[in-house]
C-alpha cells in the first residue's frame, strides 16, 4: 500500500502533475482516497484470512466479526497515516534532490511493518478484544 502510493506521488512529482505543497493538492488526494479503498477492501480480507487459519489450526481467536473490525479499523488508520507520510516524505526527498522512489519506497515499507503492528494492537485494545 505504502510503496503503492508512495510510486504513484513519485513519479506525479517528477512529471509535474502535483505541486510540493504543504496542502495536499486535489490530485494527491485522489492518489489518498485510492490508498483508503486498498485499506478497506486488504486489511478486512486479512481478518478473515486469519480466522480461517486459525479455525483450521484450532486456535484460540477472536470471533469473526471481532478479527474483520479489528484489521479494518487498523488498516484505515494505516491508510490515513501512510497517505500524509508518504507525502511529505517524497516532498522532502525531492527538495534534497533525491529520487523518492530510492528513498521513501524503502523507508515507507520498513514504517508500515511498525505502524501495521502497533495498528492492530491499538485496534484490538480500542474495540476491547485483547
Amino acid at each position: 500500500m505504502g510503496g503503492i502510493l508512495s510510486s504513484r506521488l513519485s513519479t506525479s512529482l517528477h512529471l509535474g502533475m502535483i505541486e510540493p505543497t504543504l496542502k495536499p493538492s486535489r490530485d494527491a488526494l485522489e492518489d489518498f482516497s485510492i490508498t483508503a479503498l486498498l485499506g478497506i477492501t486488504l486489511f478486512p480480507a486479512i481478518g478473515v484470512l486469519a480466522f480461517l487459519a486459525s479455525s483450521l489450526l484450532h486456535l484460540e481467536f477472536p470471533s469473526l466479526y471481532a478479527a474483520v473490525t479489528a484489521c479494518l479499523c487498523a488498516g484505515l488508520l494505516i491508510a490515513i497515516v501512510v497517505s500524509f507520510f508518504s507525502y511529505y516524505a517524497a516532498i522532502v526527498s525531492t527538495r534534497f534532490g533525491l529520487d523518492p522512489d530510492n528513498v521513501v519506497i524503502p523507508m515507507i515499507s520498513g514504517f508500515m511493518d511498525f505502524l501495521g503492528t502497533n495498528s492492530l494492537l491499538f485496534a484490538l485494545v480500542f474495540l476491547k478484544i485483547a
